[in-house]
């Protein structure tokens, strides 16, 4: 069966004090995009200070939940005002299975990035002890085959959004935005 391993351990996990990204480096990264979030405000703070610590405090690195937006729905780079709401109320896809309707419980795009945030540092990690990824043939409904995870970074994505292309796409996105951020000078060493 063949194995896939895109998502590194570093990539994934941080905490506040080895974060590759702190708040600051997000508002010049996001200037940088002429994104729409570096004016946006979540509970009345700055998108990049609630993003950085909502991030850390869940243990995932910055620039992987920038890169999930991004992955997602376009939401770093492709707005330069504010989108719809419509587009920020599932602006991650959870609670939108497959086949059936958006669970109501999800919509807004805070409770989106709380709820991703959540299964990857909660949920998928409580899964993994249970089942062994290395052991555990996981479904892409892309290429329409079972694959074996390499390592519990890809397994806990592919159960996010059981693709292939998908899971590639966001290992590009965030090569590119670590690449941008290095070029900016604003990783933190």
């Amino acid at each position: 069966m063949k194995q896939i391993e895109l998502i590194d351990v570093d990539m994934m996990w941080c905490d506040v004090e080895n974060a590759y990204i702190d708040a600051n480096g997000i508002q010049k990264l996001l200037v940088q995009f002429g994104s729409w979030l570096k004016e946006f405000k979540v509970n009345d703070r700055p998108f990049n200070e609630w993003i950085f610590e909502v991030t850390t405090n869940a243990g995932i690195e910055p620039i992987m939940t920038l890169a999930m937006l991004q992955k997602e729905s376009s939401l770093v780079q492709k707005y330069s005002t504010r989108p719809k709401d419509k587009v920020l109320d599932y602006c991650l896809g959870f609670g939108c299975p497959e086949n059936g309707t958006r669970n109501p419980n999800y919509q807004g795009f805070e409770k989106q990035i709380n709820s991703m945030l959540d299964a990857f540092s909660n949920k998928y990690l409580k899964w993994n002890e249970i089942i062994n990824y290395a052991s555990t043939p996981i479904y892409l409904y892309d290429t329409k085959e079972k694959v074996l995870a390499g390592n519990k970074e890809t397994a806990l994505h592919l159960l996010y959004n059981p693709r292939y292309e998908g899971v590639k796409l966001l290992k590009d996105i965030w090569d590119r935005y670590y690449s941008i951020c290095d070029k900016l000078n604003i990783l933190n060493a």
